[in-house]
C-alpha cells in the first residue's frame, strides 16, 4: 500500500487510541471534566470518520489501479471470480465490476459453485452472479464432489477440514478453466489476516491476482462498508441488498 494509506492508518490508530484514553478518564474524573472529556470524545469521533473516509478512498482507488494496470500490461481480458457470498468475495467483485465498468474490453467472469442451494449466502452469490456480472456462470459441484469423496473413500477417512479442501480445489479447477477460456486471471479473495493465520487451502483460494490481499479483515469490512455508502457504483436496491 501507498504511503498516503499508511498515514492514514496511523493517523486512524492514534485517533482510535484517543478515544480509549478519554473514555478510560471518564469514570474517574471530577464531575468538573466531564463536559470537557465528552467534546474531546465528540471531537475524536468526528476526525475518525473523516479519516476513515478518507482512507476507503484511497484504498479504493489504489486496488482498482493497480489492478486495472495489470490487466492491461498484460492483455489479459477477463477477471474470473469464484462467489460464495461471503464478505471477501462480495468486496473483490465490486472491485472487478468497476474495472469491467473502466474497460469495457475486459470482462468479469462471475461465477457461483455451490454444494448446497437455498443458503442465505448461496442466495448472495446468485444475485452478484447476475447483477454484476459480465458473463454469468453458475454450477452446483455436489455431484463431482461426491466422486472424489467416492474415489478417495473421504467420508470413511478424512476430517471435516480435508474435506473442506477438496471443495475448495474442485471450485479452483473449475476457475482456472474459465480464466483459460477468456484470457483471463483467477481473482484471489483471501485478507491479510488468513494469510497470516494460515486459512487458506494450498491450491484451492489462491488466485492470480489479489486486490485484498494487503487489507486486515476488518478493513475489508470497512471497504464494504464504504463501498455500499459512498459510491455511485452500489446504488441499486439490489447493490444495496449485496452489501446489506
Amino acid at each position: 500500500m501507498s504511503e498516503i494509506i499508511d498515514n492514514l492508518r496511523s493517523d486512524l490508530n492514534d485517533v482510535i487510541k484517543d478515544i480509549q484514553y478519554q473514555n478510560s478518564r471518564l469514570d474517574t474524573c471530577p464531575l468538573s471534566d466531564k463536559d470537557y472529556i465528552m467534546q474531546a470524545i465528540s471531537d475524536d469521533y468526528e476526525d475518525l470518520m473523516d479519516i476513515q473516509h478518507h482512507l476507503y478512498t484511497e484504498i479504493y482507488k489504489e486496488i482498482i489501479l493497480k489492478t486495472e494496470s495489470y490487466l492491461k500490461r498484460n492483455n489479459l481480458k477477463a477477471m474470473v471470480l469464484g462467489i460464495s457470498g461471503g464478505l471477501d468475495s462480495t468486496v473483490a467483485a465490486f472491485i472487478c465490476r468497476e474495472i469491467s465498468n473502466r474497460n469495457p474490453d475486459i470482462k468479469f467472469v462471475a461465477v457461483s459453485l455451490s454444494k448446497t442451494n437455498g443458503t442465505e449466502e448461496n442466495n448472495i452469490a446468485d444475485l452478484i452472479v447476475d447483477n454484476l456480472g459480465d458473463i454469468k456462470i453458475k454450477h452446483n459441484i455436489q455431484d463431482v464432489y461426491d466422486s472424489f469423496n467416492t474415489m478417495l473413500n473421504a467420508d470413511n477417512n478424512a476430517n471435516s477440514i480435508q474435506l473442506g479442501n477438496i471443495k475448495a480445489r474442485i471450485r479452483m479447477i473449475t476457475l482456472y478453466h474459465y480464466a483459460s477460456l477468456y484470457n483471463g486471471v483467477v481473482i484471489d479473495t483471501d485478507n491479510l489476516t488468513e494469510h497470516y493465520l494460515g486459512f487458506y487451502t494450498i491450491h484451492g483460494d489462491v488466485g492470480d491476482l489479489a486486490p485484498i490481499s494487503e487489507l486486515w479483515k476488518t478493513e475489508v469490512y470497512d471497504l464494504g462498508h464504504y463501498i455500499k455508502n459512498s459510491l455511485v457504483l452500489a446504488k441499486s436496491d439490489v447493490e444495496q441488498e449485496i452489501l446489506s
